[in-house]
């Protein structure tokens, strides 16, 4: 099977269920958008996943990458065909999951006493980039879903996914925030405050 299907030459893509949208349209925007969050959580775990991070938190590093590939599916679903969204996607407890995670690192810090710099060690610093990429990946998926919740009118479960993926890569921005603390806590590097 080649890699090149020369299909996208004229600037369109796929939406699965087969409509073909531009390259620049919103949905492709925001699935691009947790492409890259996702291929950056690959090169954090890759440069730092074995020196710095527990083999619990690699595991669930992995795990996240295979959650942002479920919220993927549903980015790149053709919403058009108000057909329902059937494929395998994430759940709540996956979000409690995050949440939990959250607040095991958090109860081995020091409490926040003002803004702090981003940076620290240099796992620190990678995940401080991560939650900025997941805020920006948010602000993609919030718009298509406002979009789309304008748009789409029909008794499908669309909002009821999206909102679920918000919750998720909102936590996923507080984690990796948490995390970075957490690493310099453990690489015994001082925050910076502003």
């Amino acid at each position: 099977m080649k890699v090149y299907t020369k299909t996208g030459d004229d600037g369109t893509t796929s939406l699965i269920g087969g409509q073909r949208v531009s390259k620049a349209d919103a949905q492709v925007e925001a699935y691009g958008q947790l492409d890259e969050l996702n291929s950056a959580i690959g090169c954090f775990y890759s440069f730092y996943g074995n020196q710095v991070l527990s083999e619990e938190y690699r595991a669930l590093i992995l795990q996240i990458q295979r959650d942002l590939f479920k919220i993927g599916s549903l980015l790149s679903f053709d919403f058009r065909t108000n057909k329902p969204f059937t494929y395998s996607f994430i759940e709540g407890k996956d979000v409690e999951k995050l949440e939990r995670e959250i607040d095991a690192m958090q109860a081995a810090l020091a409490p926040l006493r003002g803004f702090i710099l981003p940076g620290g060690c240099a796992a620190a610093a990678y995940a401080h980039l991560l939650r900025c990429i997941c805020r920006r990946c948010e602000r993609r998926v919030m718009a298509l879903y406002e979009r789309w919740a304008a748009e789409v009118t029909r008794g499908v479960n669309y909002a009821s996914c999206f909102v679920l993926a918000l919750r998720y890569i909102n936590r996923l921005s507080d984690f990796f925030f948490v995390m970075a603390r957490f690493l310099n806590r453990e690489q015994g590097t001082e925050e910076t405050l502003v």
